[in-house]
């Protein structure tokens, strides 16, 4: 059986890695473009280490944005990531000395499993692209509202 520490070492690489893979510093509080790409990450057919495939498959199913929830708070328990801002617009922002660890990491990985989070980190992008334009669309009508 997995102990505390080996389960959250491998939320801690499969977050690290998606997160080098996309070039990204920030994921909304409901972190649902991180399911997203765990998702991805789950159906790649490229090979990637069964204990990360076995991590990201956890967070494809109905629940996955309650289960990344659970791997961000885990993160910030740890001093990864902090939360920033209220409502829609809050995030979690990387540390910085956390991020450059995953980005020199994911130079390291085998091409099979590169192109597995490389993949996973395009679906990401896409996902933070169409949350960031949610966000700012709801700006733009509590500012009409209030104006």
């Amino acid at each position: 059986m997995a102990t505390h520490g080996e389960i959250l070492l491998k939320e801690e690489t499969v977050v690290g890695l998606l997160l080098a893979a996309a070039k990204c510093d920030r994921l909304p509080a409901r972190p649902w473009p991180l399911a997203a790409a765990c998702e991805t990450l789950s159906r790649s057919r490229a090979t990637v280490d069964e204990v990360l495939q076995t991590a990201a498959c956890s967070v494809s199913q109905p629940t996955g944005t309650d289960e990344c929830e659970r791997w961000m708070l885990g993160l910030y328990l740890h001093g990864h990531v902090r939360p920033v801002g209220r409502g829609i617009a809050a995030t979690w922002v990387v540390q910085p000395a956390w991020r450059d660890q995953w980005a020199v990491a994911i130079d390291c990985l085998e091409p099979s499993e590169r192109e597995a989070f490389d993949e996973a980190g395009q679906t990401l992008t896409r996902c933070l692209s169409i949350w960031e334009k949610t966000v700012l669309a709801a700006s733009l009508a509590v500012d009409a509202v209030t104006s």
